[in-house]
């Protein structure tokens, strides 16, 4: 979540703008992060 002050909207729209966009694109872990490393780089059972 992000917040700005009104006034910081309205007076400095473009550091706001750029703000929402690099929070925008972080990358996001997973909010479920699989057990013991195990997971999209665990190996088939052979």
């Amino acid at each position: 979540m992000i917040r700005f002050w009104d006034n910081d909207v309205l007076l400095a729209t473009e550091a706001v703008a750029e703000a929402i966009w690099n929070a925008a694109c972080e990358p996001y872990p997973h909010p479920n992060p699989s057990p013991d490393g195990r997971g999209a780089l665990s190996k088939a059972p052979a």
